[in-house]
């Protein structure tokens, strides 16, 4: 809380960005330890600054524990073109399916398919993990 009515307000926030409104909302986009300064004014010349050193830690994200995630192999070639997926979800899911792009979906953790016709396709993969304890 700033004394004496200030009018103007400037905060910095440690990572390169400021603002100028009395009460700000900041964001961070980066894990790090960041100072926080607040420097003041009004119509009648005083000014006062603050700061507070290593005030704020933003941790990293939390590493993901269930993700999908999965490898193609060969990316090109000439059609008929057969493809390999290997899943390397995280989370062991227990549900899979894989959507080839060209209206055929298959269930399973490493399925193949060929293509019958030369295009770009995009594979997506679905997961889903059952609670398996009862």
């Amino acid at each position: 809380m700033s004394i004496g009515g200030p009018e103007t307000w400037n905060w910095s926030f440690g990572d390169g960005t400021y603002s100028d409104v009395q009460n700000p909302i900041h964001g961070y986009t980066y894990p790090g330890i960041y100072s926080v300064s607040l420097y003041v004014t009004n119509s009648a010349c005083f000014n006062n600054t603050m700061e507070k050193n290593a005030y704020i830690t933003v941790n990293p994200a939390p590493k993901p524990t269930f993700l999908a995630d999965f490898t193609v192999s060969p990316v090109t070639g000439t059609a008929p073109l057969t493809v390999q997926c290997t899943d390397k979800s995280i989370g062991n899911p227990t549900w899979l399916v894989y959507d080839f792009g060209d209206g055929t979906n298959v269930t399973g953790p490493n399925p193949t398919h060929t293509y019958q016709f030369p295009g770009v396709y995009t594979i997506t993969l679905s997961i889903m993990k059952y609670n398996t304890t009862s």
